[in-house]
């Protein structure tokens, strides 16, 4: 079989595969409005707004609270443990922030100041691995890090049965065990999908990945060696 070729890597450590990455930016902008001349006939306005305006306005103020630079922000944070969810809110350019167990997280506009355990979403370059910060299912099944036997065995992972739903996600860290040293090396097979998606990160952490392999095959074979860790995402 051909070896499989990631979409991108660390130019530094693996230079021959590198691509240009691809980053999704977002521009904001606002428009001052003129305040209409006070001898029309429209209607009543302080600083281009209707007191129906301004009342929806103090509604709305009474919903924020601030940080201490001054920031605006929502007193109740759209949160939620569900990946489908988590998933749109990363696709929709707004910021995802996880709890530190990963269990749940939270929904922010860019200008809010979101709670924050570990790394957000803002933080990655690469959506693929901006949802590796969403929270696991109950159909993943598994818990959501992984370790291989030490001993040489072959351990298999099945989820044949679960709920697993349109839209769900499944995040692993396939840990490297910390006695490995750089004579040692972690094997990762696929070996079957139906009707689900395969993302593969390999790297120290997130922060620091060395490959994406986007939408792997049944049958393709991934090594890893000392202080590499596999992130493997199941998309349904």
């Amino acid at each position: 079989m051909d070896p499989v070729e990631p979409i991108w890597v660390d130019d530094e450590l693996m230079s021959r595969y590198l691509n240009e990455p691809v980053v999704k930016r977002a521009t904001l902008e606002s428009k001052e409005e003129d305040v209409p001349d006070m001898d029309s006939k429209s209607p009543f306005t302080v600083n281009g707004m209707t007191i129906e305006d301004h009342e929806e306005l103090i509604s709305i103020s009474n919903k924020l609270d601030f940080s201490e630079e001054g920031e605006a922000r929502r007193e109740l944070y759209n949160t939620t443990s569900q990946s489908n969810v988590c998933h749109d809110c990363i696709d929709e350019l707004f910021k995802w922030c996880p709890t530190s167990n990963y269990q749940q997280g939270y929904c922010c506009s860019p200008n809010e100041v979101c709670p924050r355990a570990t790394a957000c979403s803002d933080e990655f370059d690469f959506s693929e691995i901006s949802y590796m910060l969403c929270p696991n299912e109950l159909g993943c099944l598994f818990s959501r890090t992984l370790v291989p036997p030490t001993s040489g065995a072959k351990k298999t992972y099945e989820q044949i049965e679960g709920k697993f739903q349109l839209g769900d996600l499944c995040s692993y860290k396939i840990a490297i065990p910390s006695s490995t040293d750089l004579n040692d090396m972690m094997y990762i097979t696929i070996e079957y999908l139906s009707n689900a998606r395969a993302y593969l990160i390999k790297g120290n952490n997130l922060l620091d990945p060395i490959a994406l392999y986007p939408d792997i095959k049944p049958g393709q074979t991934f090594s890893a060696t000392k202080d590499v860790n596999f992130f493997l995402m199941l998309n349904r």
